[in-house]
């Protein structure tokens, strides 16, 4: 097979628990010209041995093992590799819906587009939650959507021609919003045409440990990830709408990982703040002012000692005032009367 039509790139690490499911629905596709290359990024679980029994039986598919360095890593090797006229990606946790790499193509090859979207399902916990994509017209549009997030900013709905994927990579100093960055470069600077597919083609499995709510350090990767799609507007243009747009995310990105990210990192996530939005100053001009930007620019602006502490009150008094805070403080009085 000298070239497929789809390479289906699998990045997996310790994914034992899931990867046969997944690779089934790849095998499941019924596309003959396919290829599905496995890369296993320094798994310690059974992961490996998994890949292998499936390889064995699988011809259209090839397993490469290499020393953990990350998901984007992994996902560069793949592209590597891949001889396909266009690229797919699929989380190894995740499924391909019944036919639905066929009816990317098939969209694909009968619009002539470069970039073709589908619809998907969050499944969480055994319930299903479809997300439908509504077709826009051009790239910019497209980029619009993604970084709104009408558009999930995931690359594992989506079919890409292989030349706009190879020109624009996957930045592997970052392991999250790594896909924002990669979308915004093919949209910006490849100015392909997009088309959509309002079937499902794909399932993502929504997990309570995710990124977004861990407070771990990978979501420091959202100043680097918002720096790097601001620097390529700024090379390649946008438009105002797009970088409003981005204006607001970078925003309410920094405002989250300030307020979400784990205390013990909060030192290093206030320093890093801060040179964000020193690299990200001109981006920042396209939003509005608000009582996040004023607070974020002020307690940002202090000197690093202070900044911290200030960032602590914050996410004290931001405790303070939950619901959830406000309940529980509202309970222990009750009580409290009650001895009385």
């Amino acid at each position: 097979m000298t070239m497929p039509s789809v390479s289906v790139i699998v990045p997996v690490y310790n994914g034992e628990r899931f990867i046969e499911e997944c690779l089934r629905s790849i095998s499941g596709q019924r596309l003959d010209d396919v290829e599905i290359i496995v890369v296993d990024d320094g798994s310690t679980d059974g992961t490996a041995a998994i890949c292998r029994q499936y390889v064995a039986k699988e011809p259209r598919a090839r397993f490469i093992q290499k020393d953990n360095a990350g998901v984007s890593a992994a996902r560069n090797s793949g592209l590597d590799l891949a001889k396909g006229r266009y690229i797919a990606f699929v989380d190894a946790d995740d499924w391909v819906a019944e036919d639905g790499l066929v009816q990317l193509l098939g969209r694909a090859d009968a619009s002539g587009a470069d970039i073709v979207m589908g619809d998907y399902l969050i499944f969480d916990n055994g319930r299903t939650v479809r997300r439908v994509i509504a077709p826009v017209k051009t790239a910019q549009q497209a980029l619009s959507g993604v970084l709104s997030g009408e558009y999930h900013s995931a690359l594992w709905n989506k079919l890409v021609r292989r030349d706009l994927m190879l020109a624009a990579r996957f930045p592997e100093e970052i392991g999250y919003l790594e896909d924002s960055v990669v979308l915004s470069r093919i949209l910006v600077n490849g100015q392909p045409k997009v088309a959509f597919v309002n079937e499902v083609v794909y399932v993502y499995r929504q997990h309570c440990d995710a990124v977004t709510s861990s407070g771990g350090r990978k979501l420091l990767d959202q100043f680097k990830a918002h720096t790097l799609i601001a620097e390529c507007l700024h090379q390649s243009g946008g438009g105002d709408a797009v970088r409003e747009i981005l204006a607001h995310k970078i925003l309410h990105g920094t405002w989250f990982v300030l307020t979400m990210i784990d205390g013990s990192l909060l030192e290093e996530a206030v320093s890093r703040a801060k040179s964000h939005f020193q690299a990200t100053r001109e981006q920042r001009r396209f939003g509005s002012a608000g009582i996040k930007s004023m607070l974020l620019n002020g307690l940002l602006s202090l000197p690093q000692p202070l900044a911290v502490v200030g960032f602590r009150g914050l996410r004290g008094a931001l405790a303070w005032a939950s619901p959830a805070r406000r309940k529980a403080a509202s309970q222990v009085r009750s009580v409290s009367s009650g001895v009385a």
